[in-house]
């Protein structure tokens, strides 16, 4: 239980961190003058849903964002870390054939998808 307040905690600063990040970009920036042209970068919701980013401000949310992804994963990745240290080695195989469970179980699904979307008729 207090593994997971933690972690909520670390990524609640995470994300705070990026949202101050950002506005804190946007802040600094000249007010924009043109929207941008074209979409090159694809941005995450809310992001996308602002119809006036210039391409500097998305190229600056996209960073921002790749950032806080891989910020997220070395959380992720630390807290993992610092479970199976917890662990005995009986309980880090159980918890080894739980994550090969779930990750065949989504590969199974993945394919039974694409499988359906092979066979169905265009259109639906």
């Amino acid at each position: 239980m207090k593994k997971s307040i933690w972690s909520a905690g670390l990524m609640a600063i995470a994300v705070s961190s990026v949202l101050a990040s950002t506005m804190m970009l946007r802040a600094d920036d000249a007010p924009a003058t043109q929207p941008a042209k074209h979409a090159a970068i694809r941005l995450e919701q809310p992001y996308s849903k602002i119809p006036d980013l210039t391409d500097e401000e998305r190229e600056k949310i996209e960073i921002i964002h790749k950032k806080a992804l891989e910020d997220a994963r070395i959380i992720r990745a630390k807290e993992d870390e610092d479970i199976r240290a917890l662990l005995t080695d009986e309980q880090k195989a159980e918890l080894d054939q739980v994550i090969a469970d779930k990750r065949e179980k989504t590969q199974e699904k993945a394919a039974g998808k694409k499988e359906k979307a092979a066979t169905e008729p265009a259109g639906g």
